[in-house]
């Protein structure tokens, strides 16, 4: 977003968005490459993409998409790549609480 800061560290994979009011950090992305990132147990890039795909969406509940993003607004994760086998483009994020809440109305309901 606007008047955010982004530092990107290429050789581990990690993403790092602070925010624009209190230059605390906001989101913490992961790209394919960091192999060993695991949730709850699962490791999310190791994993077939469509089956750690429906477990993540089932532990959340409710997923949204917007904009080839999968929000999973109760784990305050989001989730690209997954659910179109798009392996080179596979990435996870963590957010903070409120991140995506002016979003909302635009975003669609996910459903397989």
């Amino acid at each position: 977003m606007l008047g955010e800061r982004h530092e990107s560290r290429f050789e581990t994979g990690i993403r790092l968005t602070y925010g624009k009011l209190d230059n605390g950090l906001v989101e913490l992305g992961f790209s394919s490459e960091l192999t060993e990132l695991t949730f709850q147990g699962h490791p999310l890039f190791l994993e077939p993409s469509k089956k750690i795909f429906k477990v993540m969406i089932e532990l959340d509940g409710a997923p949204y998409e917007l904009l080839g993003f999968i929000i999973l607004l109760n784990l305050g994760i989001t989730m690209t790549g997954f659910h179109d086998d798009d392996e080179e483009d596979k990435a996870v994020t963590v957010f903070a609480r409120g991140r995506w809440d002016e979003k909302l109305k635009k975003m669609n309901r996910f459903e397989f």
